[in-house]
This record gives C-alpha cells, structure tokens and sequence, in this order.
C-alpha cells in the first residue's frame, strides 16, 4: 500500500469512528519521500544530542503534512499540537487562499475555487513518530530500546490509529478491533522483557513480538529506511 494510499486508508477508519480489523492492514506500507524525510530528520536530530524527539503527521482537505521537531529529554517526549486551516480573499485579485498553521507556524499557503473551501476545512491527526537514543551495552553494541509501557499505553488509551518508533529502523504499531483496553501489568512486563532483548543485541525481535504479543490486538511493522514498511505480525 502506497502512501497516499495509506493516508486514505486511516483517513477513513478515523471517520467512521472505528479500528480496522486486524485483516485489512496491509502487508506492506511504502512511504514516499517527504514521509521518509521526516523520519530522517528526527533520527538526525537524536543522533546530535541523544534526546528524543516527535514529529506528528496529520492532513489537511486532500494534502498530508508533518508538525515541526520536539525536542524531549533522553528518557521522554510529550507534545501536543495545535493544527488550524484558515481562508482569506485577496479582494483586489478575487482569489480565496487557503493557509495551515501549525502551532503558529504557517506551513503552507496556496489559491483554492470557493466551492471547495469545505473540502479543505477537513483536518486529522494520521500518527506520531517520536525517537529513541542509542544506547551502547556491555558488549559494546549499538542497540535501541523498544516501545514502552507508556508508548503504547498511550497509543491504546488515545483516539490514534497507530503510533511510530524511530531508532536505527522505523517501527509502526497499529490498533485493531481486537486490540486491548489497557496494558496490564502482564503487558508491561511483556514490553519490558523485547526492551532488555533489544538492549542485549537480539537480532530476531520480530519472531519475538510475534510470540509475545500476537494475541494482544495490535498489528506491527518494521522498515529499515527507505524500504517498505513490512508487518511483523
């Protein structure tokens, strides 16, 4: 599923108020390059100063847009952002424009026909990319950790369809139907027992979240960057 596609597919569940069973994710999830530039962008930014940083996608009318970086600590990130389409008419050219501001910060500005100012008014959240630090074990690997108990605690207890994890590939954890009310505290053990295989150098994480976590409701998926997203499980 390309993209644009993908965009369309949340875009739609997010309207009908409902999750996707867990059937029609896609298997696979090719972003194009603004995406990727965006993944790229945080990734950087971690790799400078070991802090976590977030970005959110979101659309506005038929276009896809990404906020501005957050910066965290190198434990957490939160932010929230403030997302407002706005239209003015240039009186003397008789042309209406329509401009997105994010967080005060206008991003884009284009002419539009009136008739489809409607259209444009639409605006969603699609999902949040946030970043985790290096981290270097005692056998001197590079290694990351996991999505934690409150990633995804918070992805389970909010109106998101999927969340995104940053470290040296891109992870995508997406809610289904099926998916569970809360973590629990069989969860959160869960989550920290892939966290410490991932810090010790385990290279197999999928086969791992497959094993561990098939049965909670949520679907997964891994790229490393510039190559499709692929379901884990």
């Amino acid at each position: 599923m390309y993209y644009s596609e993908f965009y369309r597919f949340l875009k739609r569940w997010r309207q009908a108020k409902r999750l996707p069973p867990k059937t029609a994710w896609p298997p696979q999830i090719f972003l194009d390059d603004q995406a990727w530039e965006a993944v790229r962008r945080l990734y950087n930014f971690t790799s400078l100063d070991n802090n976590e940083y977030e970005t959110a996608f979101f659309y506005v009318g038929g276009e896809t847009f990404t906020t501005g970086a957050v910066r965290g600590s190198n434990q957490s990130v939160s932010a929230s952002h403030k997302i407002q389409v706005n239209f003015t008419i240039d009186q003397k050219f008789k042309q209406y424009y329509s401009t997105v501001e994010v967080d005060g910060n206008i991003i884009s500005k284009k002419p539009i026909e009136p008739s489809t100012i409607s259209a444009h008014s639409e605006i969603g959240f699609l999902f949040n990319l946030h970043t985790h630090p290096l981290h270097v074990n005692q056998q001197g690997k590079n290694t990351y950790s996991f999505f934690s108990s409150q990633d995804v605690a918070t992805l389970l207890n909010g109106d998101n369809i999927c969340a995104g994890l940053i470290t040296d590939s891109l992870w995508l954890i997406c809610k289904t139907d099926d998916s569970l009310a809360t973590l629990g505290e069989v969860g959160e053990e869960v989550l920290q027992q892939i966290s410490s295989s991932a810090f010790a150098g385990e290279e197999y994480l999928e086969k791992l979240i497959k094993s561990q976590m098939d049965n909670w409701g949520l679907v997964f998926y891994r790229a490393k960057f510039q190559e499709p997203l692929t379901k884990v499980n």
